[in-house]
């Protein structure tokens, strides 16, 4: 009997490092990165002020520095920005938006290069803000990432 628990041990220890090893992979972690990005853009209709104001903060931790964004659907979102910049402009959607939400329905192409990376995408969503869809249906999203301390941060968002 304890020889069978001994090999039962083994046998999930076996498993269980590939699994780790998968889940733990710079590729997954970007992945996961991509997509909490998208969950924290999501804003539910009737989600109140304080869950929503807890989203600006989520995003902190998840935006560099500096992050230039290029968008075909919102030029006047195009450009360079500080994180504070962003961080008071996602403040102002989180309090005007109706709202929105974001999937990602399809990872196209995750690459890693040392502390970059580049996911390619394609994303499902729509933001409503006043009676207005500023985003709606599938885009094309390449996010640009930088490992920073750690943590991969957002430097660039190319949304077409």
């Amino acid at each position: 009997m304890k020889n069978k628990l001994y090999l039962l041990a083994g046998v999930l220890l076996l498993l269980l490092i590939p699994l780790s090893m998968w889940w733990f992979s710079e590729e997954r972690a970007v992945k996961r990165r991509s997509v909490h990005l998208m969950n924290v853009m999501t804003i539910s209709a009737d989600t109140g002020g304080i869950f929503r104001q807890a989203k600006v903060f989520s995003i902190k931790g998840v935006l560099a520095e500096e992050i230039e964004i290029e968008s075909v659907t919102i030029p006047r979102a195009n450009g360079s920005f500080r994180k504070d910049q962003i961080e008071s402009a996602f403040s102002w959607i989180c309090r005007n938006a109706k709202e929105s939400e974001f999937e990602i329905t399809e990872f196209r192409e995750v690459k890693i290069e040392g502390d970059r990376a580049t996911v390619r995408a394609t994303v499902d969503g729509f933001m409503e803000i006043k009676s207005e869809r500023i985003a709606d249906g599938f885009s094309d999203v390449t996010l640009h990432w930088q490992k920073r301390d750690g943590t991969w941060v957002l430097t660039k968002m190319v949304w077409n």
